[in-house]
């Protein structure tokens, strides 16, 4: 810094800085603002007092599991699944829940974000 200013040439901060990183084909402000405003939400758990004899089957359950992450939120029409495909492929991800018969299906590209509603 070779003018004088105000501020100090050398910034000392002592603070904790955390980054996450997602890779993604293309950006605009509306995903960068909805990425950073889901990382706001608190993570929604439960603690079990005493394990249980047996596992029970998952309310919902998303195929495949080793490529997707899988994020819910309740909205007003029910729950809300967003899966995040984590590969380079694009993948066919099929959604079951205990209330339903047939599995919804949704399409997601490679490295890519899509929607799917459980209704309430």
């Amino acid at each position: 810094n070779l003018h004088f200013t105000n501020f100090q040439a050398r910034q000392e901060v002592t603070r904790r800085f955390r980054y996450r990183i997602r890779p993604v084909a293309s950006i605009d402000a509306a995903a960068v603002r909805r990425f950073g405003r889901d990382l706001l939400e608190p993570l929604q758990a439960r603690h079990m007092p005493a394990v249980p004899a047996s596992m029970p089957d998952p309310p919902i359950a998303v195929t495949p599991p080793e490529s997707l992450l899988v994020e819910l939120r309740p909205v007003d029409e029910g729950v809300r699944v967003r899966i995040r495909n984590i590969s380079d492929e694009s993948v066919s991800a099929e959604i079951r829940w205990r209330d339903s018969n047939e599995p919804q299906r949704i399409e997601v590209a490679a490295l890519g974000v899509a929607d799917g509603v459980i209704p309430g």
